[in-house]
């Protein structure tokens, strides 16, 4: 199992490691909850500064599979590999309410009035989903004021060619509009936050979910056989390192699978750019759900 792991490590260290190593977090201060200069509960992530920086320092450095291939196609095919041209990513879920009642009162409400997240899968996002449109539905039933969340994605569980391209610009449009906001000065003007998770554990946790949906995966790779030459005990061990080891190798060999809980992490932020992204670690999500 522990041979297995680090086969796992080996995998995502490059990427996966080096976005989790830059945002790593430390002992939670006080608020402003998403202005990470000002607290260590979270830290400033600029998505296309940590590409530009990983494609020079790890990309075009350790490239020893395809020596002859131009600097372009290196990263082309880098970029195709881990999810960074799939159309799925990023799934946004914005939250706005209005600054008045309905009669005219300005409201005193301790929440960002434009707030939007990044849903990092196999990253507690569904419960983040969850709290924000409960904070919508309170904002409305308790404030008395306007309040909803909009879902920025590709696909909404099907549709024609054209509603996936109207979805696609409306998404670009509200990421162009977040950039040109936070641009103005600071980015509290519209705060865009996301939660990260330990690589390895993200991992395990997201093959045992593909494989609850996807048959070939789950065929392929899951081991559950006894072997006579081992006690239970240590037949579950190695049942369990023949699962882990054959989807590290069939994820490598089909490109994650181009399935977005298996995508590393850090093709998640596609398209933000120049977006400054405050980043949580997991293990804090109590307190960012509150």
């Amino acid at each position: 199992l522990i041979a297995a792991l680090i086969g796992i490590c080996v995998l995502v260290t490059r990427l996966e490691l080096a976005l989790y190593d830059e945002t790593a977090r430390s002992a939670p201060n006080v608020l402003p909850f998403f202005r990470c200069s000002s607290n260590e509960i979270c830290k400033d992530f600029v998505p296309k500064q940590f590409f530009e920086e990983y494609i020079a320092d790890q990309v075009l450095r350790n490239n020893e599979d395809n020596e002859n291939a131009s600097p372009e196609q290196i990263i082309k095919d880098w970029r195709n590999r881990i999810g960074l041209t799939n159309s799925n990513l990023p799934a946004l879920d914005s939250i706005w309410w209005s600054t008045t009642v309905a009669g005219g009162t300005a409201a005193a409400v301790n929440f960002p009035r434009n707030i939007t997240f990044v849903h990092n899968h196999k990253c507690g996002g569904t419960s983040i989903q969850s709290t924000l449109y409960r904070r919508a539905r309170s904002l409305r039933q308790q404030e008395g004021l306007d309040a909803s969340v909009n879902t920025f994605k590709h696909s909404f569980g099907g549709g024609s060619k054209e509603k996936k391209l109207a979805w696609d610009m409306q998404r670009m449009a509200q990421i162009t509009a977040i950039s040109k906001l936070q641009g103005y000065g600071d980015h509290s003007s519209h705060p865009v936050f996301s939660t990260l998770r330990c690589p390895v554990s993200r991992f395990l946790s997201a093959i045992q979910q593909v494989m609850q949906y996807n048959s070939d995966f789950k065929t392929k790779c899951l081991h559950e056989g006894r072997n006579k030459f081992f006690s239970s005990s240590e037949s579950e061990s190695v049942s369990r390192q023949r699962t882990i080891q054959c989807s590290i190798l069939d994820i490598k060999a089909s490109a994650f699978r181009r399935d977005v809980h298996l995508i590393p992490m850090a093709s998640h932020f596609r398209l933000m750019d120049d977006v400054r992204i405050s980043i949580f670690d997991m293990s804090d999500i109590e307190d960012l759900l509150q």
